[in-house]
C-alpha cells in the first residue's frame, strides 16, 4: 500500500518535513540559544566585575577601561546594546525588502489567481513565525533598543554618575536590556556586525570620551 497516497500531491513527505522543521527550531530555541545567552550573560559578569563567572575566555570583548563595577556593568552592557541596535537596524532594511517582494508576490498572484498552490506555499511561508512575524518582533526589539539606549545615555551623559540612584538605574537598564534580550531570542547578523565594526567602533570610543 503507498502510503504517501493516502496524502494527495505526496503532502505527507511535505508535513513530515514541517514537523522536523518544528521540532528543531524548537530545539534550537529552548537549548542551543539559551545557552549561548547564558554564556554571555556569565562574560558580562565576568567582564565587569572580575570574577570567574565562566571558563569561556572574554579575550576583552567590551572596549572601556573602567575599573570593576556597577558602572562597568552599565558600560559594558550599553557597548552591547549601542552594538546590537546598529546590527538591528540594518537587518530590519534589509529583511524590510524581503518582506516587500513576498506581498508583492502574494497580491498579483491573489489577483490573477494562477497558482492556487504556489500561493498557498507562499501563505504558509508569508504569515510563518519565520517570516512576517520574525519581522514584526524584530521591528519590536529595534524600538525597545532605541529606548534602552537613550536611558544609558540619559545616565552617562546627562545626569552623571553622581545621582544618588545611577547605580540603582544601571542595573534596572541591564535587566531591561537581558530580558529583552531572553524574550526575543534575536541572533544578530555577524556579517553586518564585522563590515561595519570598525566604523561603530570609532563612533563607541567618541561615545566613551564623552561620559560624565
Amino acid at each position: 500500500m503507498d502510503i504517501c497516497g493516502l496524502c494527495p500531491g505526496g503532502s505527507l513527505f511535505s508535513i513530515i518535513l514541517t514537523l522536523g522543521y518544528v521540532a528543531l527550531s524548537n530545539l534550537n530555541d529552548i537549548y542551543f540559544s539559551n545557552l549561548a545567552e547564558t554564556e554571555r550573560r556569565k562574560s558580562l559578569l565576568k567582564e565587569s566585575f572580575n570574577i570567574n563567572t565562566t571558563l569561556r575566555k572574554t579575550n576583552k570583548y567590551y572596549n572601556n577601561n573602567e575599573k570593576p563595577s556597577i558602572k562597568k556593568l552599565g558600560l559594558n552592557c550599553y557597548e552591547s546594546a549601542f552594538f546590537t541596535k546598529k546590527v538591528v537596524d540594518k537587518m530590519i532594511f534589509s529583511y524590510a525588502i524581503k518582506i516587500s517582494v513576498f506581498i508583492i508576490i502574494y497580491i498579483i498572484l491573489m489577483i490573477k489567481s494562477i497558482n492556487i498552490e504556489l500561493l498557498l506555499v507562499i501563505t504558509q511561508t508569508l504569515f510563518s513565525a519565520e517570516v512576517l512575524f520574525y519581522f514584526i518582533k524584530l521591528c519590536y526589539y529595534k524600538f525597545q533598543l532605541d529606548k534602552i539606549c537613550k536611558e544609558f545615555q540619559d545616565i552617562f551623559f546627562i545626569r552623571g554618575l553622581s545621582n544618588d540612584n545611577a547605580n540603582v538605574l544601571l542595573l534596572n537598564i541591564t535587566m531591561d536590556y537581558e530580558c529583552l534580550k531572553s524574550f526575543c531570542k534575536i541572533a544578530s547578523s555577524s556579517k553586518i556586525f564585522f563590515k561595519n565594526n570598525k566604523e561603530w567602533s570609532e563612533e563607541w570610543t567618541n561615545l566613551l570620551k564623552k561620559i560624565k
